[in-house]
């Protein structure tokens, strides 16, 4: 029996991810906002890998909205 991990991995679209990493990684050094987001983390007990994909869900749910509010992205 395979372990949940390995399914995960196999159900990841790689190049997908690797691009949200990017944008992840490129928004923390660009917009302060997002930096401060990031660090705030750790100090609530996060690890890297934990603080970042939690930074990337929350610009995953501010991208999904943009059409949905039919808004323009703002910091």
């Amino acid at each position: 029996m395979a372990s949940r991990r390995a399914d995960w991995a196999c159900e990841t679209n790689s190049t997908l991810f690797s691009a949200l990493v990017t944008c992840i990684v490129r928004h923390m050094a660009c917009v302060p906002e997002s930096r401060t987001y990031y660090e705030r983390k750790p100090a609530q007990g996060k690890r890297h890998k934990q603080a970042v994909r939690v930074l990337g869900r929350h610009l995953v749910r501010v991208i999904w909205r943009m059409p949905n509010d039919k808004r323009d992205y703002e910091i």
